[in-house]
């Protein structure tokens, strides 16, 4: 009889502990995949003032957009704001930030490159220099890549920040609900 009792209290203290690990697993999980594409963000080439981008940042910035793009959306809205957040007080880093998270953008989403509209799609407010018009007057949304066979390429660098008041996660939702995800080969 005190054997069976003590089987029945292990194997009771057995899935007491599966479950307990089970629910501190959905707790804790969110948070780490959240963790891993901020990490992911961070790890981004910077846009610079000029069209070089290294392939090896290319290869990371489109692995980095598929990973967003198959997390949920709450998550990868999460973590776009909580990226830029994590510069507000070093506002001198904020603009490489909120570049890198502008390219990301136009990596995840098929934005077309004719538009009639004028700008606005973007709610960032970055210095274009007229390099978002085409030679027919219509405008290029996915400023500032070019697509060329599966591949990205920078018509354009870097000039000033998008703005004090530039919400990644706004971007995203608007994007989200205008646009489709881009078809993204899975080795660049």
């Amino acid at each position: 009889m005190f054997r069976h009792t003590k089987i029945i209290v292990t194997v009771a203290a057995a899935l007491l502990a599966l479950l307990l690990l089970t629910w501190l697993g959905r707790q804790v999980a969110p948070w780490y995949s959240r963790h891993q594409l901020e990490s992911r963000m961070a790890q981004i080439e910077p846009w610079g003032s000029s069209t070089a981008y290294s392939e090896a940042g290319w290869k990371h910035l489109i692995q980095t957009a598929r990973a967003c793009q198959e997390a949920s959306s709450a998550l990868t809205a999460a973590a776009l704001e909580e990226h830029l957040q994590s510069f507000s007080a070093k506002p001198d880093d904020l603009p490489i930030a909120q570049g890198k998270v502008f390219l990301l953008l136009r990596v995840m989403f098929d934005l077309p490159d004719s538009t009639p509209a004028g700008p606005g799609v973007s709610l960032a407010g970055w210095n274009r220099g007229g390099t978002d018009v085409n030679p027919d007057g219509t405008f290029d949304q996915a400023w500032p890549l070019l697509w060329n066979q599966g591949r990205p390429r920078l018509v354009s660098g870097r000039n000033g920040a998008a703005g004090a008041e530039y919400s990644a996660a706004k971007e995203y939702a608007m994007l989200r609900y205008r646009f489709k995800y881009r078809e993204l080969p899975h080795s660049p």
